[in-house]
């Protein structure tokens, strides 16, 4: 996969609390995220904040199931020319 694609995806999530609640009060939430496409398959799209050209590794990554996606948006951007072009 060319990582040259950003991503925003709006996700739902578990939630917890410690505090009393009704029933009412428990739900889940939803969560906004922003990052490079740097895996996708059936189940999960990975998502890494910091990644380095041609590397192989990613840091500050986050697969989300895609069961869970509630909206995404793909932002492709053109690969940087290279100095020698």
């Amino acid at each position: 996969m060319k990582h040259n694609t950003l991503c925003y995806i709006r996700w739902a999530d578990a939630s917890h609390g410690m505090d009393e609640a009704t029933p009412s009060d428990m739900d889940t939430i939803e969560l906004h995220e922003v990052g490079w496409l740097v895996r996708e398959d059936e189940r999960v799209v990975c998502l890494a904040m910091e990644r380095q050209d041609d590397a192989a590794t990613h840091r500050l990554w986050l697969a989300i199931p895609k069961a869970l996606i509630v909206e995404r948006r793909d932002f492709p951007l053109p690969r940087k020319r290279s100095k020698r072009d």
